[in-house]
């Protein structure tokens, strides 16, 4: 199994890495087959035919998104660099026919679009500014876009902003790559803090996962409008310390929902009816500190966790939200982001 590991460091001792990990484990349970040295990467995306990746970093200090011609054997050839237009950028999507780059700011509250011409990001072509706060401070002092991604009708571009407690929809647009106004808007609870969402294959469904509640919470999609379902929480009852709630994925069957916690640093399993109805299952500790990402590879037969405490943790996964700790693990600095290589 092949896969890139981002690492988010102020300087190039992070990047993004090109690792392995072999059928026969030895020593060395996981290889380093390639290191791009690059400051603050902490997300990854593939383009459509997975000829490109897109990166969220930083060069010469300037918040920044990237662009790579995959090669052959799975080391990265940089195409071009452009500011990302905010703070922060920590999420990408791309649209279906690879036309624009999408990227989401935090810090500055806004969502950018790039025009990409052969995986060349050539300029940007449209920036949405969210305005307004929530009640949770600091952490919600202003509008903090956290996920920009395509409904799975391909109609609409959802966005999840953590500080007003929203999550938009903005119709593509051909030209621009997006609708400067909203189609809907779901407004969750005050405070909980909307982080990312996972929809369904059919996408009839979608899942959030809420950072400062640590709180996942079921919603009914339909033409770009988000309907409440439910709400449950990411943590044990009995937990009294400090933990935000990170990334959520979907098993590929949708009989389960894994989300993380960072300073309860594991992840939830929750075992799901596929109505929106969500139970817990189980607790899996993450095998480091603060797991930013969690992601099922190799066909669901294997979770990896990345840990900003600079751990990746590997598990056995059964099919069944069962995760068992397969001792495979490897040191990379700043570990924000898991992406597969499929070969």
């Amino acid at each position: 199994m092949r896969f890139y590991a981002a690492g988010n460091t102020p300087d190039t001792e992070g990047g993004i890495f090109l690792c392995e990990i072999p059928e026969v484990i030895g020593e060395e349970n996981i290889i380093k087959r390639f290191h791009f040295p690059m400051a603050k990467v902490n997300f990854l995306v593939y383009g459509k035919d997975k000829t490109h990746l897109y990166a969220t970093c930083a060069v010469n200090n300037v918040p920044s998104v990237a662009s790579f011609h995959i090669l052959e054997n799975g080391e990265l050839e940089l195409l071009s660099t452009l500011p990302a237009g905010g703070d922060a950028p920590c999420f990408l999507t791309v649209d279906a026919d690879e036309k624009f780059l999408y990227c989401a700011n935090y810090l500055a509250g806004n969502f950018t679009v790039f025009a990409l011409e052969n995986g060349i990001i050539k300029e940007m072509t449209a920036l949405v500014q969210h305005e307004g706060s929530g009640p949770a401070l600091p952490r919600q002092d202003k509008a903090h876009v956290h996920y920009i991604e395509f409904t799975p009708d391909k109609k609409y571009l959802a966005v999840v902003d953590l500080g007003i407690d929203e999550v938009r929809t903005y119709a593509y647009d051909p030209a621009k790559g997006v609708s400067a106004e909203p189609h809907a808007v779901y407004c969750g609870t005050p405070g909980r803090g909307p982080r990312h969402l996972v929809f369904t294959a059919d996408g009839k469904m979608a899942y959030l996962v809420n950072e400062l509640e640590n709180t996942v919470v079921s919603l009914k999609y339909d033409d770009g409008t988000f309907t409440f379902t439910e709400e449950r929480s990411t943590m044990p009852a009995a937990f009294r310390g400090f933990s935000k709630a990170s990334a959520i994925r979907l098993s590929k069957d949708e009989k389960f929902l894994f989300a993380s916690n960072r300073g309860f640093d594991s992840f939830a399993v929750f075992a799901l009816d596929g109505k929106g109805g969500m139970a817990l299952h189980d607790f899996v500790l993450s095998g480091g500190g603060s797991p930013r990402d969690i992601q099922l590879l190799a066909n669901d037969t294997v979770m990896g966790t990345a840990n900003e405490s600079g751990k990746l943790c590997f598990f056995d996964y059964d099919g069944k939200g069962k995760c068992t700790p397969n001792g495979i693990f490897m040191d990379i600095p700043g570990a924000l982001y898991l992406l597969e290589i499929q070969n």
